[in-house]
């Protein structure tokens, strides 16, 4: 029934940039993204033992910032 709910809502929503996807795969990519970026970031800045809590050097800001631009819906199927 939810499956069928959620098939429904996505192809019938008037939006052209959606994604449906599973919550785990969802978040998995999520943590490939901010692994990526913490790595980019040690390459290019070294390690640094301070503390950054600026929005620009934010990991998790940026993958948001990301799938927002790739995304105006993200549909989650099977999530527990």
């Amino acid at each position: 029934g939810k499956s069928m709910l959620m098939d429904t809502f996505y192809e019938h929503a008037p939006v052209d940039r959606k994604r449906r996807v599973h919550f785990h795969s969802f978040m998995a990519d999520v943590h490939s993204r901010i692994h990526k970026l913490k790595q980019r970031d040690l390459a290019l800045y070294g390690r640094s033992f301070a503390i950054d809590t600026s929005i620009e050097r934010n990991p998790i800001r940026r993958v948001g910032t990301e799938l927002a631009a790739e995304v105006s819906l993200l549909c989650f199927d099977e999530f527990q």
